[in-house]
């Protein structure tokens, strides 16, 4: 105890001074109607979570504004796009306050919990590996690092989301090692489920951690400890249960559609995801792209703006039948069915068929290279936008040496995570399961649904910390090892 109000202090101190630099940085070179009071940040999702909350506190409901194809008008319907995750918290804030103060409010409470996390973290890299220097190195990069910090400021579920996550694997390694305390090891698992299904109501992916922990306690029980009782999963459970009951049952009454977590972006956003979008995402994946449209240069961004440079697209995805004219026509035909949304039934038709024609030309590219390519693209990162910094050119020499050594971090984490990813499974680890989750994380969004955007990282980038320092502290007891037999 008297260690984690150590690194709390600590935290709140270091990640206090981070947060008014990013604040006066936001203020400098963000675009003012995206600042909301003094801290909140808005983003083209933040509506998605606030929006809904406010309309239930002023008495119309868990609803928000969606756009109506049939006749071009954006309604007032029940939202079931987002889990309500921050109502607990912002519904309370919204209700006594003004909208910019309640607001403002969230940002205080995300930071609060993101110091608290970045403790937390301290204790669970001890908890997991037993060895005080690889918890004092997770605990010092993450508090450094600003990739996930950064997200304290915005109105959207990435900081919570880790926080809750953190909170979740601290409970859930608890009462692993209480043993002979069935009253203490019912508190902590219990609160391990209900920080879990929170985590997973502001971020549906965060389901795989959970599905984890339960991994976790299982092999446990089997091959470590029969001690501890198979009891602990359906009370992880609990939580989960009344919440997506409470959940799917609401959804079923109101909208009469089963609706486990949250609605498709093409089902509820089809102004903004259109079907002809829909349509060119899995064309520009297989291809081995970009498909996120503001990367500059990217396979995606072609698509939208108005350049007629194919200098993005390699030339293997040209044949015959497909040239790079085919190309800028496949894109006139996208823009049309984009813009007017009309005509995507022939822009879906053109787009599968250069796809089909380019899975038989390239099998190899299609199945393999294009996902690997997808997985490389999130895990590993070239630029971090989330940094409210201008342009290169124009930044001080104080902002570039931030974003390059954010960059630099991220991908030094990166790699020596997978060395200590090799290094947990040479040795019969009982927490393998919690190692593995930012990995099997990086691979289903990569590979399978090839969602490369740099802020899905921030989530797992906590838990990608704790395999990265078991890696270091490994090759620091190496060089020690060698400087000792050298002298």
């Amino acid at each position: 105890m008297k260690s984690f109000k150590k690194h709390v202090l600590i935290a709140l101190i270091i990640k206090t001074i981070f947060f008014i630099f990013f604040t006066l940085q936001f203020h400098s070179n963000y675009d003012e109607a995206r600042i909301s009071g003094l801290f909140f940040i808005i983003e083209g999702e933040t509506e998605t979570y606030y929006e809904p909350i406010e309309n239930l506190v002023n008495g119309l409901g868990y609803s928000a504004n969606f756009y109506n194809p049939s006749n071009g008008a954006f309604e007032l319907q029940p939202s079931s796009r987002r889990m309500p995750g921050i109502l607990p918290l912002y519904a309370p804030l919204y209700s006594l306050f003004e909208q910019v103060v309640a607001r403002d409010l969230m940002i205080i409470i995300q930071l609060l919990l993101s110091i608290i996390a970045v403790a937390l973290l301290y204790e669970i890299a001890h908890l997991i590996t037993k060895n005080e220097l690889t918890a004092q190195l997770a605990f010092w990069v993450y508090l450094i690092s600003p990739f996930t910090g950064i997200y304290d400021h915005f109105g959207l579920a990435e900081s919570l989301t880790t926080s809750f996550s953190i909170f979740g694997v601290f409970f859930y390694l608890k009462s692993k090692h209480l043993i002979n305390h069935k009253r203490g090891q019912v508190f902590y698992i219990l609160s391990s489920g209900i920080f879990l299904i929170w985590a997973i109501t502001l971020r549906s992916a965060v389901a795989l951690l959970l599905a984890l922990v339960l991994c976790d306690l299982v092999f446990t029980y089997l091959k470590f400890n029969k001690n501890l009782s198979l009891l602990r999963v359906p009370l992880i459970l609990i939580p989960t249960f009344l919440v997506l009951s409470i959940w799917v049952g609401r959804n079923y009454v109101v909208k009469n559609e089963f609706t486990p977590l949250g609605d498709s972006v093409f089902k509820s956003m089809p102004h903004i995801y259109t079907q002809a979008e829909k349509s060119l995402r899995p064309l520009i994946n297989h291809w081995g792209g970009q498909r996120k449209k503001f990367y500059p240069n990217s396979m995606g961004a072609f698509f939208y703006d108005n350049t007629q440079s194919t200098s993005m697209f390699p030339d293997y995805i040209f044949n015959n039948s497909f040239t790079k004219d085919s190309l800028i026509q496949l894109k006139s035909y996208f823009l049309k069915a984009h813009k007017e949304m009309t005509n995507e039934n022939i822009f879906r038709n053109k787009a599968k068929k250069v796809q089909q024609q380019f899975r038989k030309d390239h099998p190899v590219k299609y199945h393999f290279i294009a996902p690997i390519k997808s997985l490389f693209r999130l895990y590993f990162i070239s630029s971090d936008y989330r940094l409210p910094f201008p342009s290169f050119s124009e930044m001080s020499l104080l902002q570039k040496l931030i974003k390059i050594s954010n960059i630099l971090l991220f991908n030094a984490i990166a790699v020596f995570a997978l060395m200590g990813l090799v290094l947990s499974l040479t040795k019969v680890n009982p927490n393998i399961s919690l190692i593995l989750y930012p990995f099997m994380y990086s691979i289903i969004l990569g590979c399978i649904l090839y969602n490369t955007e740099v802020r899905y990282q921030a989530i797992v980038f906590p838990f990608l910390v704790i395999p990265a320092s078991i890696a270091f502290t490994k090759l620091i007891e190496i060089v020690s090892k060698k400087a000792n037999l050298e002298s």
